[in-house]
C-alpha cells in the first residue's frame, strides 16, 4: 500500500519516469508477495491503466517542449549565430596579433630566437633578455 500510494504521489507531481520505476516495483516485487488478498488482485487490475496513464501524460509533456522549442528555435538560432560570430571575431582578431607579434620579432637587428625556437606560439615572450640586471643608470649617478 505505501508503494501504491508512492506511485500516486510521483503521478500527481508529474515525475514520470520515477513513477514507472515505482511502479515495476509494485509490479514484480511487491504484489506478488500479496497476490491471494483483494486489493492486490485490484492493483494488478489498474497497472496496465496507470502505465498507460504515465505514458500519455509524458507524451504530452513532451510534445509541449517541443512545441515549445519550434516557436522559439529561431530565436535560439538567431542568438547562436550572433554568439558565433562573436568568437570568430575575437579569434581573428588574437590570431591578427599574434602574427603582428611574430612578426615584430623577426624584424632584422632583433635578437629574437627564429620562429622554430619559439615553438610558434606568438604569445611566447622570450624577449627577456631585455629586463635582465642593467646597469642601473641611478647608481652610477651615485659614484
Amino acid at each position: 500500500l505505501e508503494m501504491y500510494t508512492k506511485l500516486t504521489k510521483q503521478m500527481k507531481d508529474d515525475r514520470y519516469y520515477p513513477a514507472l520505476k515505482t511502479l515495476e516495483q509494485l509490479e514484480h516485487t511487491y504484489l506478488p508477495r500479496v497476490k491471494g488478498y483483494r486489493f492486490s488482485q485490484i492493483m494488478t487490475e489498474n497497472i496496465p491503466k496507470l502505465r498507460d496513464s504515465i505514458k500519455e501524460a509524458s507524451m504530452s509533456e513532451f510534445v509541449d517542449f517541443l512545441e515549445n522549442i519550434r516557436e522559439h528555435s529561431d530565436r535560439i538560432g538567431q542568438v547562436a549565430m550572433k554568439q558565433g560570430q562573436k568568437q570568430s571575431s575575437i579569434e581573428d582578431r588574437v590570431t591578427k596579433q599574434g602574427k603582428e607579434t611574430s612578426i615584430k620579432k623577426n624584424r632584422p637587428g632583433t635578437n629574437s630566437p627564429p620562429e622554430s625556437e619559439s615553438h610558434g606560439n606568438p604569445f611566447d615572450d622570450d624577449d627577456d633578455d631585455e629586463f635582465q640586471e642593467d646597469e642601473d643608470p641611478d647608481e652610477e649617478e651615485e659614484e
